[in-house]
């Protein structure tokens, strides 16, 4: 979640910068809606990165969302209901994602709600067969 916030608040500041070189009236207009914008635009990017599977800081640790029954990637409203309860999660002091360090399948309250696991891609588990279809 770091690396996400970090990427977000880096392109966030690199289109505001942006904005205001080529606009210098931008400026005013960017502090009033620039809150509202990352209160509304930060769930819409989780949401749509979640659709494949992770978040870019999930996908550069090598772990990936996965729906907790098949092993698929998560459904529409399974990533809808996770982003949901990620608010739920934090509202007891964070208790819902510190759930995860005790709970045997380290889900957090969020990944209980939605059914969905995030897993870690580990080579050592795929075939022969998935291993050569990777590389070609």
């Amino acid at each position: 979640m770091l690396l996400d916030l970090l990427l977000v608040s880096f392109l966030s500041s690199l289109i505001g910068w942006l904005l205001m070189l080529s606009y210098p009236d931008a400026e005013a207009l960017l502090r009033k809606a620039g809150d509202t914008s990352l209160l509304l635009a930060a769930p819409m990017i989780a949401v749509w990165w979640w659709g494949f599977q992770g978040t870019p800081g999930k996908l550069l640790l090598g772990c990936r969302i996965v729906d907790a029954r098949s092993g698929g990637r998560p459904q529409v409203w399974q990533v809808l209901v996770r982003l949901l309860g990620y608010a739920l999660s934090a509202l007891p002091l964070g208790l819902g994602f510190l759930w995860i360090i005790w709970d045997r399948r380290h889900q957090g309250w969020h990944d209980k709600l939605a059914r969905t696991l995030v897993v870690e891609d580990d080579e050592s588990r795929l075939s022969l067969h998935q291993l050569a279809d990777s590389f070609l």
